[in-house]
């Protein structure tokens, strides 16, 4: 039996598992038979606490095959709560994603206190070890330019301090809050799938790299 990539999906801040295009992107991949989509239940998602969500997401980890490939995909504060657990300092998780981790979707996530959800920001990120964990994982960071839920600060700041990651940004999307999220779903797929397809032209003419030697993709929507 072939192996199916599995994909751990956090929803955000303020929004359930059943909201936004969680349930979407979850049918959307797991049609494809070559996914697993997991969509957990965050706890208090209106006032989270981090350590809340640690517990419930090492519950979920115990019961994702160990030996297939993993996917995490963060959607705002389920982002930033991505970090978190990539950075495995607070939270003891790397025994359920280390070798196996091939791809990471970080779609308009935070990087620092604005406000909201203060006790996921202290301490202060360590770039340092995630970037020591994630090795050689493809990291997709994802931005709307008409976002007024997070700035672009945020997107520049992770960008700069994550190695090995790729900056998409799109135009007319928002926070990501529509039911549906074709882009996404696609990417994933273009990127895991076993039926691949390669970038059409007009993709390969907006990408660029920056000095660091991130790729940047504008997608106009």
């Amino acid at each position: 039996m072939n192996k199916k990539t599995q994909v751990l999906l956090l929803h955000g801040l303020g929004v359930t598992y059943q909201e936004c295009f969680y349930p979407w992107l979850q049918k959307t991949l797991n049609s494809t038979n070559q996914f697993n989509v997991h969509l957990p239940e965050l706890p208090d998602y209106r006032r989270p606490k981090l350590a809340k969500w640690f517990q419930t997401i090492k519950t979920v980890f115990k019961q994702i095959p160990k030996e297939d490939p993993l996917i995490i995909v963060g959607h705002s504060m389920g982002a930033l709560f991505a970090l978190r657990i990539l950075e495995n300092k607070i939270c003891q998780t790397k025994q359920y994603w280390q070798d196996r981790l091939v791809g990471v979707y970080l779609v308009s996530s935070p990087s620092h206190y604005d406000g909201c959800g203060k006790n996921f920001y202290s301490p202060e990120i360590d770039w340092q070890f995630i970037n020591q964990n994630l090795k050689s994982t493809p990291t997709y960071v994802v931005w709307d330019h008409l976002d007024d839920i997070i700035f672009r600060e945020h997107t520049d700041e992770i960008v700069s301090n994550l190695k090995n990651c790729e900056c998409i940004f799109t135009t007319g999307l928002g926070h990501y809050m529509e039911k549906e999220f074709t882009m996404l779903s696609e990417l994933i797929i273009q990127n895991h799938s076993n039926k691949k397809g390669g970038e059409n032209e007009d993709e390969r003419e907006n990408r660029n790299v920056d000095e660091k030697g991130n790729k940047n993709k504008t997608i106009q929507k």
